[in-house]
């Protein structure tokens, strides 16, 4: 396997809604989400889940037992 190597050199990128922690300090306004309504087919959401192309426990969901 090759090494990753980590370019020092790469520009910054600054988030204002974000602090040197990784905590949101701004949160974005609900005004900016757009909601779609879309009818989605039963057999479509099968395959999906078939082919892993939708991820029932991403990183930002609590963990499980949590409560």
């Amino acid at each position: 396997m090759e090494d990753i190597k980590i370019e020092e050199d790469l520009p910054l990128i600054i988030d204002d809604n974000v602090n040197s922690d990784g905590e949101i300090v701004n949160p974005f306004s609900t005004k900016d989400i757009k909601v779609t309504h879309v009818t989605i087919a039963l057999s479509s959401l099968l395959n999906r889940l078939k082919y892993d192309e939708i991820d029932l426990n991403p990183d930002f969901q609590r963990n499980a037992l949590l409560w």
